[in-house]
Order: C-alpha cells, then structure tokens, then sequence
C-alpha cells in the first residue's frame, strides 16, 4: 500500500508539473495561429498579426503583438478596418483561481480605425461569422454567454495615437476624428477608476476628466459613484452623483449640468438645422433607470428662452410615454429658428411661397411624430415670441395618445386680449385630420394688425369666432379640404385714412369717401363679418363697415385650394355731399391679386339706379350673441338706423358725378385709372396680411 500511495504522488507530481509546463513547450507561433484563426471564424474577416508575437507565461503572463490588421468588408474603400501599432497585455493567472480576472497592464499604440457605410446602407463593422445561432456572442439557446459577473480590476489602460474616420456614402460625409491618448487606472479591483481622455471631433478638441466607481462595482453590483467632466465641440458638460446597480443601469442619481457659447460646435452632426441662440446652461437631476427615468429640477435656457420643471419618460412596449410639467418664462421662437432662416420664410414650408404662386405650403406634414410616443404636458409661457406677433400668458395642456396631438385647454393672451379654444391634429389614412376653435369676447384688432407688422390702421375691439375642421397631407392640402366658419363683430372704434390707404393702396380712393378726406381718424361705427366654409369655399354670409360716412358691404368667395378671390365690395355713401362711390372687385389670387371697378355696377350707379345696401339683414342678426344688442350693426339690421342717403338724382333722371367726368364712359374710366394706381398698393397690403414681402 506504501509504494502505492508513492506511485500515485508521483504521478500527480507529474501531471502537475506537465501542465505547468506545457505552455512553455508550445511554440508562440502556434498560439498566434490559433487566435488569428478563431477571430476570422467568429467575424468572417481575415485577421492577420505580421509583427513579433510574445507570449510570455508566469504568475503574470504577458501578450503582446504587432502590426495587427484587420480586414475591411470586401465592397470597403478604405484599406482595412483596423490597424494597430502595437498592442500589450498583462493577466495574473492566481486570481483566475478565485473567479477573477485582473489585468495590471493593457496598452494600445498607433491604431488607424476606418469605419464605413456604403449606398446600400451596409456598414463595415457588421459581421458575417457568428456564433452558431447567427448572433454573436450568444449561445445557441439564445442566452449570453457566462454564468454571472465577474470581478475584473483593470490597473492601467493606456491608449494612445489612434484616429478614426467616418464615411457615409449615402450623405457624403466623413468625419475625422483623433484620440491623442487615454488613460484608464485603479489601484484595486475596489479602487475607484481615474479617467483621462485627449482627443479631437474633426477641429473640435475632446477632453474628459474625472473619476467613476471601481471595476468591481460596475462588474459585480454595487454603487457606482461618477465625477465627470467632459469638454466636447464647445460644450462643457459635468455629471455627478451615483448609480446603485450600474450593470443594469437603475437606481441613478445624478446631477447634470451643461454650458456653451452657443451650438455651432453641433453643425457637423445636425448641419444648419440648429439655432444660432447663446448661450446655452441646463442644470438638472435625473433619476430612475433607463425605462422609468425621472428628469427633476430642470433649469435651461438658450439665448432669451428659459424653461424649468420636471419630465417623466416610460418606455412602454410599443412606445415611450412622456409626462411632463414645464413652466417659461419666455419662448422666443425667431432666435430658435435654425441658422439661416430670415424672415421671409418664417412660416415655414417649403411647398408654398412665391416660387409656387401659393401661400400655403404642399409639403407633406412630417405625421410620422405623432405616433412616436404619448405625451402628456403641462405647459405655461409667460411670453412665446414669433416672427409676427407675440403671445403672452399662454396655459396649454397638451396630450398626445394614439396618433392624436390634442390641445386643450389652449388659452394665451395675443395684443393683450384673452383668446381661448382648443386644436387637434389626428393622424389618419389620408393625412391628418384638424380640428380647431378660437374665440375671444373681446379681441383688440388694432392691436392684433399693428403687433403684426401690418399698420396701426384700425382701433377697436371685436367678438371672434373660429371653428374649422379638415384634413389633408400638408397644409394646402387641408385649407382646400377646410369646413367651418370665422365670424368677427367689432363695436365703435376708429380708422386713420393715411394708415389705411398705405395698407389698401388707395382702395378709399377707388370705393369713393370710406372715409373722410382729410380727417386723420374716422369712426367706424361698427364692422360684421361672416364666413361659411365649405370644401375649402369660403362664402361670404356678411361683410359689412359701417362708418360715420359710408357704409361698405361686401359679398362673394374665397377658394382656400385654388387660393382664388372673388368678391366684391359695394360702398354707399350716407350724404349727398360725398361722392358717388361704386363697387370694386377683388380678384386674382393671394399672391397676385386685382382690384377693379365692378363696370356694370358702376352703370348702374351713375344711370341713377341706386339700390339698397348691399348685406342681408337676417345674417347680421344672426351673430347677434357675439355682442351687445346696442351693437350699430345689429342696429343697422334692424332697421334702428337713420339710414343711407342715397344722392338726388340730376336732371333728367342721371345721377351726376363730381368732377370733370360727365358721361358714364368718362366716369368708369376714371375709376379704372384709380383702381390701376391702386392695384400696387393694395397687392402689398393682401401679402402683408399673410405675413409675406
């Protein structure tokens, strides 16, 4: 039993010290065949090592290879998509006996990286050779590979002059970027890790700097603490706080804070689409896990915009689901429009314009965000800044669910009157479909046309109505579809004629006295209009002014498709001592329209065949509950009015009229030369109301 005992010793002995030896007995070269041999299986891509390969087996067992290439895709441009210097390694063998793996020493010298999308969209890191379901690194179970974490220490990674280059064929783009050096390093396994990167982004410099929580940690569970600070294409960005599982990224609590002169450093990502506005801060606390995340205590502003409070983000199954309540101070929309964009085109949509002959845009409505997530927002701004007007004390609460934008209430301030409604934008089969409704008891008109840039031409206040629905794929395509109706019913205000006519190219002149020759202001009693729309055909149901000189009615339609006019406008002096004024037509388009004289109705006129004004007094009673009984126009309808003064006809029966003209013939001509001196003017005023040049 005794020799027994011995032999078996001794053959232990020998096993032990076999194994032991036998990496020694192996050539290096065989390793390098077998590693070069494995990656090209696992990848598809030739990956071959032309420099000294050492392999040096201890307690520490050090690697170490060079002038390592790695194949490129084969429709690839570039000459492969790796090349490496040098590359170094150190692994203590004892702590693999305790299930961790610890590397004092990984070093990576002179790396050329070249990554690549063609045309087709294929990129050059995707790889054919995986694992034997298809997925690379799993198993054929369709589970990762492993059995639970591993306790890592990394003591000292250094990486230094690597570049890398970007190439998209579908844009033509290429970015160049460079990595100076990177150092990574811990004392321990349980050591805190200290970060140092020095690189560049195309001519933009990169720099980041802190400390983050042990390998351990982030390897094995616990909490991660970060100290970050990065300074990347002009914009510094600083993170501080902890992560309680950093493996699955839950338990955040962070501090973040951001600052820049401005976003120009951002152009080579999102091109001219950014705003030109600085600077820029954010400070805020984020909180949760990547499915449940909490954004607290937002604080941000760029340029004159500030918004402050709190967003929740859900990921649910199908789509993400934001809660939110913000608060600003003031939205100044006309420094957020990206660079480049002046004034001209504020409104947006390149489908309309003058290029066009159209005002409404044909492009189709970017809808696809509709069904990205749900939303649901509070929202309040004490100022939002457009390119026209500015709206202030806005409260919207806005809800987005299913494909449905909805918002409602919608309440602002505009030319300091209080508007209120509700807007919802739906989207369908055939676009998207619009519900919209505006009304304000009291709506300041002069103030509303003079915020606009139009003229200060008009004093007054007026009850609004808007109720219109629709649907289409782009904005022309919804006003031609449009349905609803807009009526407006204004009390006693005032007119300045200079303002009036600067607007309306001299349209007084042409309709005879609106208003009075040489008085700065004429009062205008009252003002009453009514639109039916139907399919995109606004009719008119009232268009009446009824000033202390004439009263002006109008009649006619509107093609919201075609963006056609056809209407026209009949004044009628209230005295005899006015001139006989007769009625114009409007027509063309919004961007080419014309005025001229109505010649049949001027015949009419100036033959002596005065009729009665020109609304129907059933319809101007009918908006009889956006105002006050003793409204003049409602009045005027009733038949509570003084009346028209029609002008006595002369002898023989002929009205004639003042000045040189004293035939019917001469009198029109007149009138037509007046409506081509107008037609300039009044061109200009018509693209002014639709926010163009």
């Amino acid at each position: 039993m005794k020799r027994i005992l011995i032999g078996l010793a001794v053959l232990v002995l020998v096993l032990i010290v076999g194994v032991v030896a036998l990496p020694f007995l192996i050539p290096a070269e065989t390793y390098k065949q077998q590693i070069t041999r494995a990656v090209t299986d696992a990848t598809g891509r030739d990956l071959t090592i032309d420099g000294v390969f050492d392999l040096r087996f201890g307690l520490t067992t050090s690697v170490s290879a060079g002038n390592i290439r790695f194949a490129n895709a084969e429709w690839g441009t570039a000459p492969a998509l790796a090349e490496i210097g040098s590359v170094a390694a150190d692994i203590e063998l004892l702590p693999l006996l305790g299930g961790k793996v610890s590397v004092p020493r990984l070093q990576l010298t002179d790396a050329t990286i070249a990554l690549e999308t063609d045309a087709r969209g294929r990129n050059n890191w995707d790889f054919a050779g995986t694992g034997d379901d298809g997925a690379p690194g799993r198993t054929a179970d369709g589970e990762s590979g492993g059995s639970g974490s591993i306790a890592t220490h990394l003591g000292d990674l250094s990486i230094d002059n690597v570049t890398l280059s970007i190439t998209d064929a579908r844009s033509g783009e290429r970015i160049d970027a460079a990595l100076v050096r990177a150092r990574v390093a811990s004392e321990s396994a349980d050591a805190p890790m200290v970060i140092e990167v020095e690189g560049n982004w195309g001519d933009d410099p990169l720099i980041v700097e802190g400390q983050v929580g042990s390998l351990a940690a982030a390897t094995g569970g616990g909490s991660f603490p970060v100290d970050i600070k990065a300074d990347a294409f002009g914009i510094q960005v600083a993170l501080n706080g902890a992560i309680a599982d950093p493996q699955t990224a839950s338990g955040l609590d962070l501090a973040l804070s951001v600052n820049a002169r401005n976003l120009s450093g951002l152009r080579a990502f999102a091109g001219d689409g950014l705003p030109t506005a600085g600077p820029l801060s954010l400070t805020a606390k984020i909180a949760g896990a990547p499915d449940a995340l909490d954004i607290r205590d937002i604080a941000f502003r760029l340029g004159n915009t500030d918004l402050a409070g709190n967003v929740a983000l859900r990921m649910a199954a199908d789509r993400p689901a934001v809660t939110a309540t913000l608060t600003s101070g003031r939205v100044d929309l006309v420094e957020l429009r990206p660079a480049g964009t002046g004034s001209a085109d504020a409104g947006g949509g390149g489908g309309g314009g003058a290029d066009t002959g159209k005002v409404f845009p044909s492009d189709p409505l970017p809808l696809d965000g509709l069904s990205a997530a749900d939303a649901d927002i509070d929202l309040t701004v004490g100022a939002l800044v457009t390119p026209t007007l500015t709206v202030r004390d806005a409260v919207v609460k806005v809800a987005l669910k299913d494909g449905r934008l909805k918002v409602e209430p919608l309440s602002a301030m505009v030319a300091d009157s209080r508007i209120d409604g509700m807007v919802s934008l739906a989207r369908q089969d055939d676009g998207a479909a619009l519900d919209l409704r505006l009304t304000s008891e009291s709506l300041d008109l002069g103030k509303l046309i003079t915020e606009a840039g139009v003229t200060d031409l008009l004093e007054g206040n007026a009850s609004l109505d808007i109720d219109l629905r629709s649907s289409g794929r782009s904005v022309a395509a919804i006003m031609a579809g449009l349905n609803g109706h807009s009526r407006v019913l204004m009390n006693q205000g005032r007119a300045r004629t200079e303002a009036f006519d600067l607007v309306v190219g001299g349209l007084s002149t042409v309709m005879g006295s609106v208003f009075a020759n040489k008085s700065e202001w004429t009062v205008v009693e009252c003002m009453a209009s009514d639109f039916k729309i139907e399919n995109g055909i606004a009719r008119s149901q009232v268009m009446l002014i009824n000033t202390e000189y004439t009263i002006v009615s109008g009649e006619g339609e509107v093609d919201l498709g075609e963006e056609a006019l056809n209407l026209v406008v009949s004044p009628q002096p209230k005295s005899t001592t006015l001139n006989v004024s007769v009625p114009v037509r409007i027509g063309g388009s919004f961007v080419e329209p014309s005025f001229t004289p109505d010649e049949v109705a001027a015949a009419r006129k100036l033959g002596g065949l005065l009729g009665a004004t020109l609304f129907p007094p059933a319809a101007v009673i009918g908006l009889a509950e956006m105002g006050s009984d003793d409204n003049p126009c409602l009045k005027l309808a009733r038949g509570e009015d003084g009346g028209v003064q029609s002008p006595a006809p002369a002898p023989g029966g002929a009205l004639t009229p003042p000045g040189d003209a004293s035939s019917i013939g001469g009198a029109t001509e007149n009138l037509k030369q007046d409506a081509e001196k107008a037609v300039e003017g009044l061109t200009k005023g018509l693209k002014g109301l639709f926010g163009r040049d």
